[in-house]
């Protein structure tokens, strides 16, 4: 598998079993699991995550899981190159 695209609600160690949303072990786990090569943080919850410096610590909380992640940013562009 080559990039998985994953949403990203909710920050490290929160959950809902209301409402089933990701965290980023939660996407960083699919991702190993699945063997992707990268992982993108998208869907983030613009309520959680208040700043951009968030989007970029759980970057950093899932990189201990799965290295090769980013996080979206608003009205980022990227090209999927096969």
């Amino acid at each position: 598998m080559g990039l998985l695209i994953a949403e990203c609600a909710y920050k490290t160690g929160q959950k809902n079993n209301k409402w089933p949303q990701l965290n980023p072990e939660d996407a960083a786990m699919l991702a190993k699991e699945s063997k992707a090569k990268k992982l993108t943080l998208v869907h983030v919850n613009a309520h959680i995550y208040k700043t951009l410096e968030e989007r970029k610590e759980a970057e950093k909380h899932a990189q201990g899981i799965f290295g090769n992640i980013f996080a979206v940013m608003d009205d980022m562009e990227f090209e999927i190159e096969e």
